[in-house]
């Protein structure tokens, strides 16, 4: 419990340091928006997994297989995107992320 108490003060003490001004609601909100759509693509995928596989005669061995790799496709890009974003800088990674995927 004595840890769980000390996280908020955390918070409270970097907002404090930081300051709270619109470029930190900016950034929150950004941050948000980017959590929403990438759940979003995840739950998406739930609802057109059974299309799918009825498009395509996959097995629910193949259905697993193909969500398996969607989400180890996603574990990948993260650590090779994160990882070059600290090697060559995060603006220059995220323009060339946006400009191939969308």
């Amino acid at each position: 419990a004595p840890h769980s108490q000390m996280i908020p003060d955390v918070y409270d003490d970097i907002l404090r340091h930081v300051g709270f001004s619109l470029r930190i609601v900016a950034i929150i909100f950004c941050a948000s928006v980017s959590l929403m759509s990438d759940t979003l693509g995840i739950m998406c995928i739930s609802f057109a997994k059974d299309g799918v596989s009825q498009y395509l005669h996959l097995t629910r061995q193949e259905e697993s297989t193909l969500a398996g790799a969607l989400f180890a496709g996603m574990l990948i890009g993260g650590i090779t995107w994160g990882r070059a974003a600290d090697i060559c800088g995060r603006r220059h990674i995220l323009l060339i992320s946006l400009t191939m995927c969308g």
